[in-house]
């Protein structure tokens, strides 16, 4: 009996808090992450420990085998950031990801924090596609299905089951609770009626899931789905055409960090409507953050779509080819018209507002940030210190396409982005650019033969606040006796092609375009059958390439990607090889050419039965560029640009969900990461990290979850290590009206933070919830500043205490 209870205990132990991921961050509380599954679309959540800390969030994701990382601006609403991986980008056997934040303060960080040292990406592991799927049928209700609570019943056909599987056996969760007891079982077919149905359905998204079990017992697999319960105070189902959906959230938030009060109040109101075959979105998002001296924080958009066309107003991600425009946020307007052999795609606004910089004093001359300024209206004064703003950055995106995109699409991009010089007063180098780009793609036997192609050549010009240069201008600055030592009649001949498109003086790059130095270039052949999944590629990318609609994209590099995935025993077992070869230095404008290759390497077991799901990867690093790291007396600076260096990656994931008594969930991962530097700087990093996390439902109203990580790191000479837990648990009483967690998040070693969390959420109504939430910090940290009089970095010690009340009113 003593052991019973012992036993127990330690569950209950391993058991607190929803597990995210346990790593150290100075700016994340948690990140949530919904189900990863094969070609579904994944959202992630990052909550942060303070809203104010936060102006930008960025987050950089690749799929298994791309050694690139695609880089998006996440929406950032109060105190947390969102952004949805799209379904395509979704496929086994993982995800890896990291985040980089620009802070109020000026500085940036990144989650995880160590990450710019260790270079260990998190990753998210991605379930592949199952045979076993098509065995169990969810007739009843569709996914995604929206229904009254007065329609709802479930019904499940098992027609299509293995013998092997003992169908009375089947267990259905709703909502994580068993509710297999109210179901009758006839022969192939599993229904739950209204009548036998006595559990009140809460407006809003619910979870259903099946369990099937073999003759022993064992479970075989399992599938889910999910759908939402629509208020019938607000259903115009049966009465109207119409179908909606609104959801209102406010929340009013104080923080106090270090001593300092601040009160954060915000809205949010999100509207969903369906009327023969027309869909309206729209969002707003308005907080007391909105501050003139900044970027936006208020977000609103508006998007009408039919099959044929779409309109979109106010803040939006229009997504073009990836070369031209991905990821940026627009405040404008974006439409689209496809008709299948002809589609035109455009979008037109701004992309950073007019952010006037400040005046400091006046100076006698030009200098670091001191500016030219009109006499006339200063006094006759000529120049002034100043803090310099952000011009308002308008953009203006076209393109044209042929075909619909299954079996070919070709298609024609132009991009124009400038500044806009009158907007501010006290700013420096107005900035302008173009790019024109093209694309191709097509597709055999349902694409499991595909060819994607595309370019895209750039100018920039660095500084358009004097304009154009005229025919004398361009003979004094070009030429053998100039500036720069470049043909006059190149120069005048490229103004006149882009004249009224694009401002030409000494200040564009490139100056030499037939050296494809803004070139930027991608093909992809990829090969889908007999469960294996081939794919080469190749990439330039010039060093002077550069679109305002794509910050992050990688410049001055070319080579080849090799992947190949091979899916097994009806996709139980996957092996993944990927191989990639770039090399620099493409215009030949450094001392030497760095070679990176990158060698991924992958194995992965689904059971989808009564056995723990494995991961084990393995990624090697090398990069050179031939110099020696020994000095030569004959070139005393030349192994001052050695490179040499070889990173070994080591993974392991386990993940494992069975019943003993109570439903238990189980992961452990293990990264080791190595960089040895054979350079002059020898700068050898080592990192390992464990992490474990538990997660067990006691009761249907009893969850509670454990999560612990131990991360090793050692950078040159200097070591950093930790270790933090995450303890907390969830409750619901008052027949699931009233919702309470908590959890108690502590870490030690050389990052001490202790974070406490607790909330109470109650359903007023079915559709109307209020939330109060309180968090402590007590933290004893070095950041990333530094003191400009000592140059240390900075030490923090503070307690933080954060309250909020919430509430939110679904009408669906």
């Amino acid at each position: 009996m003593v052991k019973k209870v012992t036993f127990f205990v330690v569950l209950f132990l391993l058991g607190l808090i929803p597990t995210t991921f346990a790593q150290i961050s100075n700016i994340v509380s948690e990140v949530k992450i919904g189900n990863a599954k094969e070609n579904e679309p994944l959202t992630l959540e990052v909550r942060f420990q303070q809203s104010a800390l936060v102006t930008k969030a960025v987050i950089a994701y690749r799929s298994f085998g791309q050694n690139e990382y695609t880089q998006s601006e996440m929406n950032l609403q109060g105190t947390s950031a969102f952004f949805t991986i799209s379904a395509a980008e979704v496929i086994p056997p993982n995800i890896e990801y990291y985040m980089l934040f620009t802070l109020t303060s000026g500085g940036e960080e990144t989650y995880p924090l160590e990450f710019i040292t260790s270079n260990n990406p998190i990753q998210i592991t991605v379930q592949g596609i199952s045979g076993k799927d098509k065995e169990v049928l969810i007739m009843s209700p569709e996914k995604n299905e929206k229904i009254l609570p007065a329609e709802f019943f479930i019904s499940i056909s098992l027609l299509r089951a293995s013998d092997i599987v003992n169908k009375s056996a089947t267990k259905i969760y709703l909502d994580n609770k068993d509710i297999t007891n109210l179901a009758l079982f006839a022969d192939d077919i599993i229904i739950i009626s209204p009548e036998n149905f006595q559990i009140q359905l809460k407006d809003g998204l619910h979870n259903l899931a099946i369990e099937l079990y073999d003759t022993a017992n064992v479970l075989y697999h399992s599938v889910s789905s999910q759908f939402v319960i629509i208020n019938p105070s607000y259903a115009l189902l049966g009465q109207s055409a119409i179908k909606y959906a609104a959801d209102v959230r406010l929340e009013s938030r104080n923080e106090n960090v270090q001593t300092v009060g601040t009160w954060y109040n915000n809205v949010n109101v999100n509207v969903q409507a369906d009327y023969k075959g027309f869909e309206l979105t729209g969002n707003v998002y308005a907080t007391s953050e909105e501050k003139k001296y900044l970027q936006p924080n208020n977000r609103y958009m508006i998007s009408l779509s039919t099959d044929y066309a779409a309109v979109t107003l106010g803040d939006h991600y229009p997504k073009y080819p990836s070369l031209v425009l991905n990821g940026k946020r627009v405040r404008g307007f974006s439409g689209e018209i496809n008709l299948g052999f002809f589609n035109i795609q455009t979008s037109l606004g701004e992309i950073s507002r007019n952010v006037e910089g400040t005046f400091i004093q006046y100076k006698d001359s030009l200098g670091g940030n001191i500016i030219a300024v009109d006499p006339l209206k200063h006094n006759g004064n000529k120049y002034a210190e100043v803090e310099t703003g952000t011009f308002k950055r308008s953009l203006l995106a076209v393109r044209p396409s042929f075909g619909r995109g299954e079996n070919f699409q070709f298609g024609l991009t132009f991009l124009h982005v400038k500044d806009e010089t009158g907007s501010i007063e006290y700013g420096t180098s107005p900035k302008e650019n173009l790019v024109l780009g093209t694309d191709l793609m097509f597709g055999f036997d349902n694409q499991n033969i595909l060819f994607t192609t595309q370019a895209a050549f750039s100018l920039l010009n660095k500084d358009i606040s004097q304009g154009s240069l005229s025919d004398s201008q361009i003979d004094s600055v070009f030429g053998p006796n100039g500036l720069i030592n470049m043909d006059p009649n190149s120069v005048k001949k490229l103004r006149d092609r882009v004249t009224g498109l694009f401002t030409v003086n000494q200040y564009v790059t490139p100056l030499n375009p037939q050296e494809l130095p803004s070139l930027a270039a991608e093909t992809a052949l990829s090969v889908n059958y007999f469960d294996n999944y081939l794919k080469g590629s190749y990439i330039y990318r010039g060093d002077q390439y550069s679109s305002f609609g794509q910050s992050y994209i990688r410049t001055d590099i070319a080579g080849i990607n090799i992947l190949d995935r091979l899916r097994l025993f009806e996709n139980k077992f996957f092996v993944s090889v990927g191989f990639e070869n770039l090399q620099d230095n493409l215009q030949k404008t450094k001392r030497a050419t760095t070679t990176f290759q990158t060698l991924n390497t992958s194995v992965s077991f689904y059971p989808r039965t009564n056995l723990p799901s494995i991961i084990v990867g393995y990624t090697r690093l090398n990069n050179t560029n031939g110099l020696s790291p020994i000095k030569d007396p004959t070139d005393s600076t030349a192994y001052l640009s050695a490179i040499n260096d070889v990173t070994n990656r080591i993974s392991t994931q386990l993940s494992y969900n069975f019943e003993w008594h109570y439903r238990h969930s189980v992961s452990f991962s293990f990264v080791n990461s190595a960089r040895d530097d054979q350079s002059h700087a020898n700068y050898d990093i080592d990192n390992s990290s464990v992490t474990v996390s538990s997660g067990t439902r006691w009761l249907d109203n009893l969850s509670s979850s454990f999560n612990i990580s131990m991360n090793s790191s050692k950078v040159d000479t200097t070591n950093f290590d930790y270790v933090s837990l995450s303890l907390g648990a969830n409750y619901s009483m008052m027949q699931d009206r009233l919702l309470l967690a908590g959890s108690l998040s502590p870490s030690f070693g050389d990052y001490k933070r202790t974070s406490i969390d607790a909330s109470a959420l109650y359903y007023l109504m079915p559709n109307l919830t209020v939330q109060f939430q309180i968090r402590y910090l007590n933290y004893d940290y070095t950041s990333s500043q530094y003191d400009a009089i000592t140059l240390l970095p900075i030490k923090l010690k503070a307690n933080d205490v954060i309250v909020g009340l919430t509430t939110q009113l679904s009408l669906q």
